[in-house]
């Protein structure tokens, strides 16, 4: 199976390149607090009991492409 080319302002690019950022713990500043955390993180779990709104309008939560 091979991945979708995807687009940025009508430039074609291969996303299968791009590297993943390390898990390694970093020593970073944000706003003048000191982290040391790593620069990847796992995606949260959805919580479908909770309503969102965006503009206006209420959001659903969707299942991820390719997941049963």
């Amino acid at each position: 199976m091979t991945s979708p080319t995807l687009s940025y302002r009508g430039v074609r690019y291969d996303a299968s390149s791009h590297t993943q950022p390390d898990k390694a713990d970093v020593e970073h500043v944000y706003r003048g607090h000191h982290y040391r955390s790593s620069l990847r993180h796992e995606a949260a779990p959805v919580d479908e009991s909770v309503t969102l709104q965006y503009r206006g309008q209420r959001y659903h939560h969707h299942a991820a492409a390719g997941k049963a």
